[in-house]
């Protein structure tokens, strides 16, 4: 008979993610994850599989919740203060933690595998998207394009702030969205 689980599949990959984050790929191992989770490296494996398997399971994880979170935003407004009230729940969200999906330690798994660079790209198509159901037309660029510099400057923004840990992350980013929006919107469309 088989032992009732206790944590689900998602507190686990959210805890071996978090693992992940604090050490780094090269020293991320099943057998610490399973030390850190409570569980056997065996027991790890039964579960979740070989560490690749566990690598790509903690991204779909992240897609998952990302997918979740901006269909938790509501019905769009294309305005400037719409596109703006999501980019500051964006930095917002790195401040509280969440968001890893821009982490330098997780974009350093996700290069190294083609499944996991497809998810990464899921995630980076769905926040484009949602940032340019946002962005009033009549700019200069194509509102996807717009939203594609968005995800750009995100991303870029992110991995600054790797070298840069004095700053905190979300401060970093919202400066540099800020410069971004700043050059969409020179007079305030809004």
């Amino acid at each position: 008979m088989a032992r009732p689980r206790r944590h689900s599949d998602e507190a686990l990959l959210d805890a071996a993610l978090a693992l992940l984050l604090r050490v780094g790929p090269q020293a991320f191992t099943l057998a610490d994850a399973g030390s850190e989770l409570g569980m056997t490296r065996p027991a790890l494996i039964q579960r979740f599989g070989p560490r690749e398997a566990l690598l790509r399971a903690m991204s779909a994880r992240q897609l998952d919740l990302t997918r979740a979170w901006l269909a938790g935003l509501g019905v769009p407004e294309r305005s400037e203060a719409a596109l703006r009230a999501l980019l500051a729940q964006l930095a917002a969200s790195v401040a509280a933690g969440q968001g890893h999906a821009g982490h330098p330690h997780l974009a350093a798994v996700e290069a190294a595998d083609p499944a996991l660079t497809a998810q990464a790209a899921a995630r980076q198509t769905a926040l484009r998207d949602a940032l340019a159901q946002r962005i009033p037309r009549g700019l200069t660029l194509r509102p996807v394009r717009a939203a594609d510099l968005l995800v750009t400057v995100i991303a870029g923004a992110l991995q600054t702030a790797a070298a840069d840990p004095a700053t905190p992350v979300e401060v970093q980013l919202q400066a540099r969205l800020d410069l971004a929006l700043a050059l969409l919107f020179p007079a305030g469309a809004d």
